[in-house]
């Protein structure tokens, strides 16, 4: 995770101009005013994860994206055989577009340059880097621990048609989901379900905080945690490992 300074980096004057080279390219940030503040120079040569190029394709109509797509070396027959694939849902339009410039080895650093010359707001990366974090009031020692089997249950029936986002956000890539999709019975509280199992399989990354964060990032706020923690019979035994 980044922080505010890393993403956003040290204010910059009118007359100052930050040019910074990477694997042999040079890529220059452009001026902005004293009051405005320029994104850090480490942040150009990240690859962008899947949560974010689905939250950047949030933050964008699906004009803007066409357009910062072919900036980036879609071709509009490319773009026209995404949009056909994914024709009942303009989301996954938006998301499958950005994808497709990242599988083309397309760093931060390019999408920004993208934006900037689409005429679109570079900053709006700065948004898309933060990982909001979620307030709460569960101690630690349940914070740490990973979900119960009958946790993730419950939680199945309160995701929904975001069970996609969900899944982005806990670090599961599209194929996996995709896979998912495939193999479980169209019901969304199945497909949720295995989802949250396939995650919960994972090494790391696998904790109720995980959990609570990413509900938070895909606008599911509030006491829903702690709601399905106490309706766990599993809840008041829970102790942390030692």
């Amino acid at each position: 995770m980044f922080s505010l300074e890393e993403i956003c980096g040290l204010e910059f004057s009118l007359k100052e101009k930050c040019l910074s080279k990477f694997s042999s390219q040079e890529i220059a940030v452009d001026k902005i005013s004293s009051q405005e503040k320029s994104i850090s120079p480490t942040i150009y040569t990240i690859c962008l994860k899947d949560a974010e190029l689905l939250r950047l394709s949030s933050n964008l109509t699906v004009e803007e994206i066409r357009q910062l797509a072919i900036y980036l070396g879609i071709s509009n027959a490319k773009l026209d055989e995404i949009g056909q694939d994914f024709s009942r849902n303009s989301s996954m339009v938006k998301f499958a577009s950005l994808r497709t410039c990242s599988d083309n080895n397309k760093l931060c650093g390019d999408f920004i340059k993208a934006m900037d010359t689409a005429g679109l707001n570079k900053h709006t990366m700065c948004m898309i880097l933060r990982q909001e974090i979620s307030s709460t009031d569960l101690p630690d020692n349940i914070l740490n621990l990973p979900p119960s089997d009958e946790m993730l249950d419950k939680l199945a029936l309160r995701i929904g048609k975001k069970w996609i986002e969900l899944g982005l956000e806990l670090g599961l890539d599209i194929e996996q989901l995709e896979y998912i999709e495939y193999d479980s019975p169209n019901v969304l509280r199945d497909i949720s379900k295995n989802m949250l199992y396939q995650w919960k399989e994972r090494e790391i990354g696998n904790t109720i905080r995980d959990l609570q964060n990413a509900f938070t990032r895909i606008g599911k706020k509030g006491n829903l945690i702690r709601e399905t923690l106490e309706n766990c019979e599993s809840f008041p035994n829970i102790k942390p490992d030692h």
